[in-house]
């Protein structure tokens, strides 16, 4: 996790390279052996139809929060106590995520894009999941079920 966050520090936020920052991570989420959690996440919370300037700033990204939750209250509050009572019922939580299928369902993605929109993140995961997962055949077969039926930037 933290050679994770160095990355992404590192590349998105202080160098503001969005593309560089996306290739690095998937390095790091090929060596971490999470391409399966990625990839699922990127389909569920819809960042593969999710439309956004390659170039997004930390202001792009907080009114892309600010809408996709209703308002800043929406991704600054307190959203890990759901997570946490879900990962406390270990065969609720093993019903939603595993490492071979990765995440089924949005109960538990809809906390880490909120968790990224606080880290101030987002727009890095958007860009990420487009060049690392959204156009790869097999994960586009595997979790193309899972995008919501409106594109990501409309959620």
């Amino acid at each position: 996790m933290e050679r994770y966050a160095s990355t992404v520090v590192k590349e998105c936020l202080v160098g503001r390279n969005l593309q560089s920052s996306a290739k690095a991570t998937l390095i790091r989420s090929f060596s971490d052996w999470a391409e399966e959690l990625d990839a699922s996440y990127c389909f569920a919370e819809g960042h593969c139809t999710f439309s956004m300037a390659p170039n997004a700033t930390l202001a792009d990204m907080e009114s892309m929060c600010d809408s996709r939750f209703g308002g800043r209250h929406g991704w600054t509050n307190n959203f890990l106590s759901s997570l946490k009572k879900v990962m406390a019922m270990p065969s609720v939580f093993s019903s939603l995520v595993s490492a071979q299928d990765g995440f089924r369902t949005q109960r538990v993605t809809r906390v880490l894009s909120k968790m990224a929109c606080a880290q101030g993140i987002f727009h890095c995961d958007v860009q990420y999941c487009k060049q690392a997962y959204c156009k790869n055949e097999h994960f586009v077969a595997k979790y193309g079920h899972l995008l919501p039926k409106v594109k990501g930037h409309l959620i």
